[in-house]
C-alpha cells in the first residue's frame, strides 16, 4: 500500500491544461485504431519541445551555464483525452512540490513555470509550416535539433500523418514528407517506415551486418544487435523474408540500411545455388555494387575461389553460400553444427584464409590452404578435418 494514499489530493494540487491537439488521419487511423508504436511518437514529441527549451532557456539567460534543477521535470506532457476521429489532446501539467514523495533534496517551493516550453511549442509550428511551404527553416531554430524530427513520426506509414492545433490556431499538417524535409535541412539521410521482401546474403559478424537484396537488386545491410541473432539470421543465405521495421533512407529515397526490425518470419529453406552458377553472377557483379567506389570483384579471386571449391566438393565438404566482398575479394561461408566458417579469398592473394569459430563455447580454427598445392583436395580437406578435432577436445 502507498504511504501518499491520497492521490486526489496530488491532482488537485497540479494545474494541467491544454498544450496541443494532434488528429491521427490516414492509414491505420482511418480505422479508428491508434497502433501502440506510435505512442513513442508522442513521447519524442514531448522530448523534441524539452531539448528546445533547454536551447531557448540558455539563449534567454546567456549568464547561465545550466538550466535550472527541476527544468525538465517541470514540464510534465500526458494524454489528456482521446475522441472520435482519433483527436488526442496532450496536455501539460505544473507540479508542486506536494505532489512528491517526500525526500530530502526535493525543494520546499513548486517548479516556476517556465515560458521556454510554450515558446518551444511555437517555434516547432513554424518549423513545420516552414517545411510545408518548401521554405528554409527559421534562422532562431537550432540547426542541431533537425534531427530530432527523425523520432516524431518515425513509425507513420506512408499515407499517415498528424494535423496539429492549439486553441484557435489553423491546423497544420506533419507527415513524412514534412518530417523529411526538416531532417534533410541539415542531414543527408532520414529514418523511416521499411516493409518489403528481401533476399539474405551473408554478413560481417564483426560489424554486426547482415547483406541484404531488394527486389530491385539493390544492396542493404540489417544492423543486427547481438552474435546470436548475427549467427541466426546468416544461416538463412539465399532465403527471402519480409522485413517490417524502420530504415534509413538517402535524399533520393533510396533505403541504406535497416536500423529496427521486428521478428522475421522465414518460409521453409531454399536450395543454396549451384558453386559454378554463383560465381558467375559475382563475376558479373559490377564496380560500385556495394558503395559509391568500390571495385568489382577480382577475376583473379573468381578463378581462385573456383578451384578451391571444385576441391573442396569433391572431398565431401558440403556446398558453401558465397558471397563478394567490397574490397573485391571473395568469402564462402558455412553454417555447420555449432560452428561458423569461412573461406576468404583477396585478390592477387595465393592462399584463402580459413578460419572457424565456435558459435556454442570457446575453440577456434584459423589456417592458411594455397592453391598451389600438390594435391589441393586433400590439402582442405585436412584443414576442414581441424574443425572435428577442435570440437573432440
Amino acid at each position: 500500500m502507498s504511504d501518499y494514499p491520497e492521490q486526489d489530493a496530488i491532482g488537485s494540487q497540479a494545474g494541467s491544461e491544454e498544450f496541443i491537439r494532434m488528429r491521427l488521419a490516414g492509414g491505420r487511423f482511418d480505422t479508428h485504431l491508434v497502433p501502440f508504436d506510435v505512442l513513442s511518437d508522442l513521447a519524442a514529441y514531448r522530448e523534441l519541445v524539452v531539448d528546445l527549451a533547454r536551447v531557448l532557456f540558455k539563449r534567454s539567460h546567456p549568464n547561465r551555464r545550466k538550466v535550472p534543477r527541476g527544468f525538465t521535470d517541470s514540464f510534465q506532457l500526458g494524454i489528456e483525452s482521446l475522441t472520435p476521429g482519433n483527436s488526442v489532446t496532450l496536455a501539460s501539467r505544473t507540479f508542486s512540490n506536494e505532489a512528491y514523495a517526500p525526500l530530502e533534496d526535493q525543494p520546499s517551493f513548486p517548479f516556476p513555470a517556465h515560458t521556454e516550453f510554450v515558446a518551444a511549442r511555437e517555434m516547432i509550428f513554424e518549423v513545420i509550416a516552414c517545411a510545408n511551404s518548401g521554405l528554409p527553416l527559421p534562422e532562431d531554430f537550432p540547426r542541431n535539433l533537425a534531427s530530432k524530427f527523425n523520432r516524431f513520426g518515425r513509425n507513420f506509414r506512408q499515407s499517415e500523418f498528424l494535423e496539429l492545433s492549439e486553441g484557435g490556431r489553423t491546423p497544420v499538417r506533419y507527415g513524412g514528407e514534412t518530417r523529411k524535409a526538416i531532417v534533410l535541412e541539415v542531414g543527408n539521410s532520414y529514418e523511416g517506415h521499411v516493409e518489403g521482401d528481401f533476399r539474405f546474403d551473408g554478413g560481417r559478424c564483426t560489424e554486426g551486418l547482415i547483406h541484404l537484396i531488394a527486389d530491385d537488386a539493390a544492396t542493404i545491410d540489417l544492423v543486427v544487435s547481438n552474435r546470436d541473432e548475427w549467427s541466426y539470421l546468416n544461416s538463412k543465405v539465399g532465403q527471402t523474408a519480409r522485413i517490417t521495421g524502420l530504415g534509413l533512407f538517402d535524399r533520393q529515397d533510396r533505403l541504406l540500411k535497416i536500423t529496427e526490425y521486428e521478428e522475421i518470419p522465414f518460409g521453409p529453406s531454399e536450395p543454396i545455388a549451384s558453386t559454378a552458377a554463383r560465381l558467375r553472377e559475382i563475376e558479373d557483379t559490377p564496380a560500385g555494387w556495394y558503395s559509391d567506389g568500390n571495385p568489382a570483384p577480382a577475376s583473379s579471386a573468381v578463378a581462385s575461389m573456383r578451384t578451391l571449391l571444385e576441391a573442396m566438393e569433391s572431398s565431401g565438404i558440403p556446398r558453401p553460400y558465397i558471397y563478394p566482398l567490397p574490397e573485391g575479394g571473395i568469402v564462402a561461408e558455412w553454417s555447420w553444427g555449432g560452428w561458423e566458417i569461412s573461406a576468404t579469398v583477396e585478390p592477387g592473394s595465393d592462399a584463402a584464409e580459413f578460419l572457424a569459430v565456435n558459435i556454442d563455447g570457446p575453440g577456434e580454427v584459423e589456417d592458411l590452404i594455397y592453391f598451389n598445392a600438390e594435391d589441393l583436395a586433400a590439402t582442405a580437406l585436412r584443414v576442414w578435418s581441424q574443425v572435428n578435432m577442435e570440437e573432440s577436445r
